[in-house]
């Protein structure tokens, strides 16, 4: 998949099923510059698409998008405050 971004979410890797519409909702946020899903993992649960909160990073946070027997990492680009 070529390199590109839209709406806020760059599009290098796949997305999991159903996460576009998740992450899409999720980049409404007005402090939010960017999200940047990485490669898909297969997990073992995980059936309901969902997006949990990891940690803080140096210029955002890292998320998980869990689904349908796959998790995502997700890093998200915040403004600074």
């Amino acid at each position: 998949m070529m390199k590109y971004r839209f709406n806020k979410i760059k599009r290098e890797h796949s997305i999991i099923d159903g996460g576009l519409r998740v992450l899409q909702e999720f980049a409404k946020a007005e402090d939010i510059v960017s999200v940047i899903p990485g490669p898909i993992k297969p997990s073992r649960s995980f059936t309901k698409t969902e997006l949990t909160f990891q940690y803080k990073t140096e210029t955002g946070e890292k998320y998980l998008l869990k689904g349908h027997g796959a998790v995502q990492e997700v890093f998200v680009v915040r403004k600074e405050t």
